[in-house]
């Protein structure tokens, strides 16, 4: 699975996952403290500041490990609030990677996506397909460099919330992530795994302790086999 497609999904999951049922967030802090790791070499806190425009879209975000800036990832977007470019930096802003899409005739619902790697040449050729609720229904992804091809299937609920994430190396299935919400509309369990409901499925359980005045929630706590693994809070300004 490639590398350049998680940071894309991860990016542009950020302007749909973040919102508040009101107003529209301008920039986020979320920092990230990790439990799972060995107490003799704890595991440095991870924060993530992400800039919104007033679409909602996340025009730039900055990743941190401890209080080091690591990442910095930037994205434009047309008069149709439509993704132009997306370029992932390091820290002293040489270039890591770059995103640029390339869309069907109106009305086609497919867009090709480009990655580059930091030499200016195609890592990823990928073809995304949206059904007429401008969902991601299929996503294909042809690895020029490494010579694989990827198919990845997504299916959403009632309420247009994604409920399974499910990709196949050709026509076996390799990977699948399967999402169950709370009451408030936040994911309340992923499973990852293999075989979907399978006994060896990694099983991440959320609660929500802290929401503020706008229906955002502020703070969340990540469980593994019952364990605390992560707590992440956020900071949120709006517009």
């Amino acid at each position: 699975m490639s590398n350049y497609f998680f940071i894309l999904v991860g990016f542009l999951f950020l302007t749909t996952y973040a919102f508040s049922q009101g107003r529209k967030p301008s920039k986020i802090i979320e920092t990230t403290e990790k439990y799972w790791s060995v107490e003799e070499s704890p595991e440095p806190s991870e924060t993530l500041i992400s800039y919104y425009d007033e679409k909602g879209n996340v025009v730039k975000s900055e990743e941190y490990i401890a209080d080091s800036l690591v990442i910095i990832n930037l994205a434009t977007f047309d008069s149709l609030n439509k993704e132009t470019s997306y370029t992932r930096l390091r820290a002293d802003s040489s270039l890591i990677s770059s995103v640029r899409w390339v869309y069907f005739p109106k009305g086609k619902g497919k867009t090709k996506i480009l990655i580059y790697d930091e030499n200016d040449e195609i890592f990823s050729k990928e073809l995304e397909v949206r059904n007429k609720l401008n969902q991601v229904v299929l996503y294909k992804i042809n690895y020029v460099q490494e010579k694989m091809k990827s198919v990845i299937h997504h299916e959403y609920d009632s309420l247009g919330r994604e409920i399974s994430y499910k990709s196949y190396d050709v026509k076996r299935l390799d990977f699948f992530i399967i999402h169950e919400y709370n009451a408030q509309g936040f994911s309340a369990v992923e499973r990852m795994g293999m075989v979907p409901y399978g006994d060896d499925n990694l099983v991440y359980k959320y609660e929500y302790p802290n929401i503020d005045e706008h229906g955002s929630w502020t703070e969340r706590l990540q469980f593994v086999e019952e364990e605390l693994s992560e707590k992440t809070t956020r900071i949120i300004s709006y517009y």
